[in-house]
């Protein structure tokens, strides 16, 4: 009994909206069925497939794409069997029986029909209209703004205008979070119920417009240019070529959606894309392994970009155009993609547009399209097919040149000979030489007889259409060939893989070395022609000079060089590290190992626990939160030699950081060079100290301390700013190794005050030698971050007395340092005289003066005699006046007094410490003038035996 099956049209037909859940019963992942951007289940490519299932006339058709291995689309039945496995038959009867059209051999009961579909629903973006041309009032805002992009993400817009150069609404390429790009259609739409206008991100109505009809109008004269998209088409047009230049927008799988009918009667050039995809694997072969890269390349007439631009010719050749084709070569000789923008971008090196469109190169690069309607026969191909001239061609050309056999006589391989010379040599300018016009190699007349005999060699020079090339051409051609077997030349590859040029320098980056070089050094580690070869390549790797960052801890995408690899140490923990305790003190039990090196900080600290915490604190931070830039410098400093200071930061914390630490010396400070500095978590400045020359370094070394960024000057080489991560530690054996202000809030200062006793160095030494390091540096992994003491005021000699918290508090890269006594030391050695004076007056430092109210005159002289007294350089006076005005308030004021004769009334300038009233009852004026006589009256004397 015969079966009747349903045809693949009707099931199409009751499948008509319903795709998606007849794929997902008949097994394929839901996943991958939502429209959105997957990885191929055919051919494995990522993030190359999506299910789209049509849009516009043919929505709901369950179509497919794969930009990697059908980009043309695939149908339901395409992805049935590369997913499923099954055969067409069995995909066409497992569908027929979930619809209830037929029952096929697959199907062991027939499973219960699906429901009927649903109604469709019109989607919000299908609402707007595209309104063409666009209202002269809608073009001020035309803004190309995205609330989903930022504006840097810009690339280019494209402008699209009619034949009268009314503008139709334009196309924008975005560069996306991942590095790619995304070209989106701009243009002005109606909302079909609200009747709303606005600019919204959403392609015209089928067909589109062409982008250049306004170029094409302007001279009907004009041949023809058609490339594919937008950015071709504005690199041609800023080159000037003498070409209407055209394009469609949506890629290779979309000309056809695009109106073709302005171009009539024209002569056309079409200049595809040399695209390079390979066969698409097997199931089986995916399941095996194979490397895709094995598989071979698609033909190239199967290629995206030529199958566009074939339908393209096959148009508008029934439009009564004359159209040639840019005779690429075959797929893998030219980058994947590669196209005219590619072309102007690289100068010619590979080939030269304004050469190609000339009329002197249209002979080698044109290839003019022959429809298929009028081929003499089935077998008959295109001459675009094969880019050489066909057999009938060449029985001709024989023909003409008198061969007394005919071309019915001629052998194949005479002919096969003959032809090669026709499509592959020319003539040399002047000589009777003949030239490979791929190798750029020429060949004697003799030397070409040996190669191809003389009956053959005969008939070509007499044939009188061979192209004649100059000796420029011909050394053009052989550097390009020269060039192209390099680039697949194992030495070379891996030199392109090595150097990456820095876009707006002089700068290379080297992978091997992992760091910048200058160009005499990347040219003395290639060969004289290497380094040719590499400038020259298409394949060199370009990169932005401002992408080279480092950024310890961030993941970037490929357009950035991170110049961070990762920390050097592999950690090791008694107990995973998730069960570590939440308390310093039970985190010291479960790393006894280490106790040495605590005893060394100790040691450092002087038994001061609350300058112990702080440090730990401090190098925990950064190691735990890779990349952090404290706001904080660690200074530790003291006469005593051999306290341990670089035992501690020299051998342990540094190798915690490995390339990513360095120490520095004072004219490392000071350089004006910094390229030593680039890439540094951790800067050990060893022996610093700042003498009065140096003062000037104070800025830049605050800079180094808190700013986010740091200027990387190298010479003779670009400067460029990167980010600043490196924690910075001064060691010196300096009383002042510089100045601190008084205000200071960088500085962390430590002045360990006995000598390291040799017991407890071999401890440390030991503790090194048996993996201390690695298990400090676990130790600190895991340390918790807060503090359990603070200062607080006291009113003792030292200032301040250190208590322990109720409650500890947090630590993080901004919590101050203590003012610690070894800080307060430094500052007073930095202090100008006028801020010792004020700091010991206002104190109670200076004896019998009282820190009261007192005219600005009176002061000025009691600060002359104490710099005359304690050999200080002593300020001007209105430099004086002022520095202390900035301390306490200073205004013209009345003040009042008694003498003899009475009431005395005087006004003058007068200092009054922060915070000081008048007692209560008392006029203000009268209790200044108390503290005027009060400061006069203390007792202070002047060379002039003047009492104040």
């Amino acid at each position: 009994m015969n079966k009747k099956y349903a045809t693949k049209a009707e099931i199409n037909a009751a499948a008509h909206g319903r795709w998606r859940e007849v794929l997902e019963a008949c097994g394929i992942p839901s996943e991958i069925l939502d429209k959105k951007h997957h990885p191929c289940p055919s051919c494995g490519g990522s993030d190359r497939f999506r299910f789209t299932d049509g849009n516009g006339s043919s929505r709901g058709s369950g179509v497919w794409i794969c930009n990697q291995c059908k980009p043309e689309g695939g149908s339901p039945f395409d992805l049935l069997m590369d997913v499923c496995g099954y055969s067409f038959n069995e995909a066409r009867d497992k569908v027929a029986s979930l619809l209830g059209l037929a029952h096929g051999d697959l199907v062991d009961k027939a499973p219960k029909p699906l429901p009927p579909p649903a109604p469709v629903k019109e989607e919000e973006r299908d609402l707007w209209k595209p309104i063409v041309p666009v209202p002269e009032y809608a073009l001020n805002s035309m803004s190309f703004g995205n609330g989903f992009r930022k504006s840097d993400d810009l690339i280019f817009k494209s402008v699209f205008r009619d034949s009268s150069g009314a503008v139709l609404g334009g196309v924008a390429r975005f560069r996306k979070s991942d590095g790619g790009k995304i070209d989106l259609p701009y243009t002005f739409c109606e909302h079909k119920k609200t009747g709303e206008k606005m600019w919204r991100w959403r392609c015209w109505d089928n067909p589109h417009p062409l982008y250049g009809l306004d170029s094409l109008a302007a001279d009907p004269s004009l041949p023809v240019l058609v490339v594919e998209g937008e950015k071709c088409k504005n690199a041609a047009d800023a080159q000037g070529y003498n070409y209407a230049v055209l394009t469609w927008h949506g890629g290779c799988n979309n000309w056809d959606k695009s109106d073709w009918s302005a171009v009539v009667d024209r002569d056309v050039v079409l200049w595809p894309d040399c695209d390079s995809l390979r066969q698409k694997l097997t199931k089986k072969e995916r399941e095996d392994g194979v490397d895709p890269e094995s598989k071979p390349f698609l033909p190239r007439n199967e290629q995206g970009g030529m199958k566009a631009m074939f339908g393209i010719a096959e148009v508008l050749t029934k439009q009564n155009c004359r159209v040639w084709l840019v005779n690429i070569p075959a797929p893998g000789i030219w980058p994947h993609g590669f196209d005219i923008a590619d072309a102007i971008a690289g100068g010619g090196r590979i080939v030269d547009p304004s050469e190609v469109l000339s009329w002197m190169g249209a002979a080698d690069w044109l290839v003019e399209y022959v429809p298929e309607a009028e081929m003499p026969s089935e077998n008959f191909p295109a001459p675009i097919q094969d880019m050489e001239p066909e057999s009938e061609q060449l029985h001709e050309s024989l023909e003409a040149t008198g061969n007394q056999g005919g071309a019915g006589d001629m052998d194949d391989e005479f002919l096969s000979k003959l032809q090669k010379l026709k499509s592959e040599f020319g003539l040399v300018e002047g000589k009777d030489h003949g030239v490979n016009r791929k190798t750029g190699v020429t060949y004697t007349r003799k030397a070409m007889t040996v190669h191809f005999g003389k009956d053959v060699v005969d008939a070509w020079y007499e044939w009188g259409h061979a192209p004649v090339l100059t000796m420029y051409e011909i050394n053009r051609l052989k550097k390009d060939y020269a060039l192209i077997q390099a680039v697949n030349d194992d030495d070379t590859q891996d030199m392109m893989e090595r150097f990456i040029y820095l876009d707006g320098s002089a700068s290379i980056w080297d992978n091997k070395l992992w760091r910048v070089v200058p160009e005499k050094a990347a040219r003395l580690s290639m060969t004289p022609d290497g380094f040719k070869i590499w400038v020259n390549s298409p394949s060199r790797i370009v990169k932005r000079f401002d992408r080279l960052v480092f950024e310890p801890g961030r993941v970037l995408s490929d357009d950035y060089i991170n110049i961070f690899r990762g920390m050097p140490i592999e950690p090791k923990f008694p107990i995973p590290k998730e069960d570590m305790p939440k308390t310093n003190y039970e985190l010291y039990r479960l790393f006894p190992e280490i106790k040495p090196i605590l005893n060394l900080i100790n040691h450092l600290c002087n038994g001061d626990y609350q300058q112990v915490e702080y440090l730990l604190n401090w190098l925990a931070y950064p190691l735990q939160n890779v990349g952090a830039k404290m706001t904080t410098a660690v200074v530790m400093h003291g006469h005593t030699h051999g306290a341990g200071k670089s035992l501690l930061f020299e051998q342990i914390i540094k190798p915690m950081y490995g390339e990513y630490g360095a120490t520095y010396g004072q004219e490392d400070l000071e350089s004006n060079y910094t390229a030593n500095r680039s890439g540094k978590m951790f800067g050990l400045f060893e022996e610093v100290y700042t003498n009065q020359q140096k003062y000037n370094k104070t800025g830049s070394q605050k800079h180094m301390i808190t700013g986010k960024t740091m200027r990387v000057e190298r010479k003779f080489q670009d400067a460029y700013e990167e980010g600043n991560h490196m924690n910075c530690v001064f060691l010196s054996n300096e009383s002042q190794p510089f100045k601190i202000e008084e205000n200071d809030r960088r500085y962390f200062v430590v002045w360990p005050e006995k000598k390291l006793d040799d017991a407890l160095r071999n401890e440390v030494l030991e503790c090194i030698g048996n993996d201390g390091v690695r298990l400090f540096y676990s130790f600190l992994l895991c340390w918790n971050f807060y503090l359990t003491r603070r200062q607080k005021e006291a009113e003792n000699e030292k200032g301040y007395e250190v208590i322990k918290l109720e409650e500890p508090v947090r630590f993080d890269p901004n919590t101050p340092p203590p003012m610690t006594a070894a800080k307060q030391n430094v500052i007073s050695y930095g202090r100008y005289a006028w801020q010792t004076f004020y700091s010991e007056w206002s104190g109670g430092g200076i004896k019998d003066l009282p820190f009261c109210c007192c005219i600005t005159d009176d002061l000025w002289l009691v600060y002359k005699e104490w710099c005359r007294q304690n050999g200080e350089r002593e300020t001007g006076k209105t430099k004086f006046l002022q520095h202390i005005a900035e301390k306490m308030p200073r205004a013209r004021r009345w003040w009042r007094t008694k003498n003899k004769d009475g009431d005395v009334s005087c006004q003058n300038w007068i200092f009054k410490p922060a915070g000081w009233q008048a007692a209560d009852g008392l006029p203000e004026m009268d209790a200044l003038g108390n503290e005027v006589l009060r400061f006069r009256s203390a007792g202070w004397r002047y060379r002039g035996g003047e009492e104040v």
